[in-house]
Order: C-alpha cells, then sequence, then structure tokens
C-alpha cells in the first residue's frame, strides 16, 4: 500500500514540475546554465602556484598532492580556463 501512494506521489511532484518548467519556458525565461560558463572553482586561489607550478614542469600527480585534490580536477581547471601547459611529466617508478 505505501509502496502504491509513493509512486503516486512521485508522479503527482514529477507533473507539477514538468508544468512549472512548461510555464516558464513559455514566459520566455532560460532555464539551465548556459553552455560555456565558466562556474567559480576551489582552485582559483591558487590558479598562480599552478601557472608557476606548470612553468617548473610538475606534474599533475605532483599539483594534486599540494592542493590536496585530484589530477583531473586540475587538468580540467587548466583546460577551461586556457592555462598554457608543456606536457605533463609522468614519473617512472623503476
Amino acid at each position: 500500500m505505501f509502496s502504491v501512494m509513493a509512486e503516486h506521489e512521485r508522479n503527482v511532484i514529477s507533473h507539477r514540475t514538468k508544468e512549472a518548467l512548461r510555464v516558464l519556458r513559455e514566459r520566455g525565461r532560460k532555464l539551465g546554465r548556459t553552455k560555456g560558463d565558466l562556474v567559480p572553482s576551489k582552485l582559483d586561489d591558487h590558479r598562480g602556484k599552478i601557472v608557476e607550478w606548470i612553468g617548473l614542469g610538475l606534474s599533475l600527480g605532483d599539483m594534486a598532492a599540494r592542493l590536496r585534490c585530484n589530477p583531473n580536477t586540475i587538468s580540467v581547471y587548466c583546460r577551461k580556463r586556457g592555462i598554457l601547459r608543456r606536457k605533463w611529466v609522468r614519473r617512472n617508478f623503476m
């Protein structure tokens, strides 16, 4: 019985949300974030350091360890903001 009531409530919420979005679109409101907008990043405060470290040839892993984030976060940050970089250094562990 509870599952039937939960499903009905889910459908009501979905319908109400879709109707509200339809009304907003009809009024000319643009919904969502425009493609290509840059949102603030936690790395914005460290931009100078990142540029300096890239110039010194630090690897993504080294930068990520210093900033306590994932190497992919730094890579995406640099790519989206047009920060020029040399080919990333990969360490050999032999």
